[in-house]
This record gives C-alpha cells, structure tokens and sequence, in this order.
C-alpha cells in the first residue's frame, strides 16, 4: 500500500501580509473563515480575495464556514475557493440540509471539508457518501480553541480515500510522537495536519 505524504493546512488568515508566511514554508492549503462575524478571524469576502491573491498557485485555498446558506456558498465559489470548509451544529445541519448543500456545492465544482467535533460526529456516515465531500476535519469539542482532543476517538471511523484532517493544539512532539498520527501517515489515507495562524507566528 503507498504511503500518503502528510500535508499542512494553516487557516485563520486575515492579512494579505501573512500569506508570505505560507509561502514560505510551502504549505499545501490556507483557511480564511468568512460569514462568521464570532470569530476574531472573520475577514470580508473582499479581503480573502487580495489575500488568495497573495499565495502562491500551488497552495489551495479554503473558505471556512459554520452552517453556510445556499446564498453564501454560491458567493464563495464565485470568488474562486478552492474548497470550502463546513462547521455547524447538528441541529443546523441535519440531513435534509445537508443533501441540499452537497447537491449545491457539485453544481459549481466546489468540494467540501466537512468539520466534526468530539461531540457532533454522528453523521460522519452521511457526508462520507457525499459526492462532494474530499475530506473532513476533525477538532476537538469547542473548535477553534486550540484544545487538543482524544485522536484515538477516530480509529473506528469508516474510511476511504478522502483527505483527514487533525486540529486542535497540535505540538509538533505530540504530532511526532503519537502512534495514532504514525499509524496514519503508513496508509493510503491522506492526513492533513490543520494549524491556526496564532499558533504559528
């Protein structure tokens, strides 16, 4: 079985200044959290579109969103995303919505990172038979709280070749180390390691 490089996803953009720093060290995909205004790292469309403008062409971009309307996603793949990262409660993404957004998301070509938390990854199943779903991103129980969370909590997951993510706090000696990651990185499974920017810089 060929074994799958690890790759590095860096989100929580906000500055086109800050796209040096991706392509400096190569990283394979950048994230950019729009339509949330909660979050301290929300930036207009606008502004991640000069900032997509600042990365180099090999490094793919990522529009991250928590339970996107119909409206916002076609916004999105207009401004030209690579992808688009999909946050949410259960109760905003139930299964209707979610046949509808994956339905919508393949009209323009725009795959989907599908987000979980330790508490919300009931329906993995589902948007693993989503045509447009290419991976998924997995964070621990508050996302974007830089907290770390139990990995093993996956190994029973069904898995094909869609891309997995892993965020949450990640130090590189725990990133080396964990046999879980190395477990991994030996299969046709591509993982992604998922940092923020603050964690970074």
């Amino acid at each position: 079985m060929k074994k799958q490089a690890t790759k590095i996803k860096i989100c929580g953009l906000t500055k086109e200044k800050e796209a040096d720093y991706l392509n400096q060290i190569h990283a394979d995909f950048a994230g950019m959290v729009v339509f949330f205004p909660k979050s301290k790292r929300n930036i207009s469309l606008d502004q991640a579109k000069k900032i997509k403008s600042a990365l180099l062409p090999e490094i793919k971009t990522v529009a991250v969103t928590v339970s996107p309307t119909l409206a916002q996603i076609r916004q999105i793949a207009e401004a030209g995303f690579d992808l688009i990262q999909i946050h949410g409660d259960p109760a905003d993404l139930d299964i209707k919505t979610a046949k509808s957004i994956c339905e919508y998301t393949s009209k323009f070509s725009l795959p989907i990172l599908k987000a979980f938390n330790v508490s919300d990854i009931d329906s993995y199943n589902y948007w693993q038979s989503c045509p447009s779903v290419a991976g998924f991103v997995f964070d621990a129980a508050k996302p974007g709280s830089g907290k770390t969370f139990d990995w093993t909590l996956l190994k029973n997951l069904p898995r094909s070749k869609k891309l997995f993510m892993l965020a949450g706090c990640l130090e590189i000696f725990t990133f080396v180390t964990s046999s879980f990651i190395s477990t991994f990185c030996t299969s046709a499974v591509s993982l992604i390691v998922n940092f923020t920017l603050s964690a970074v810089t």
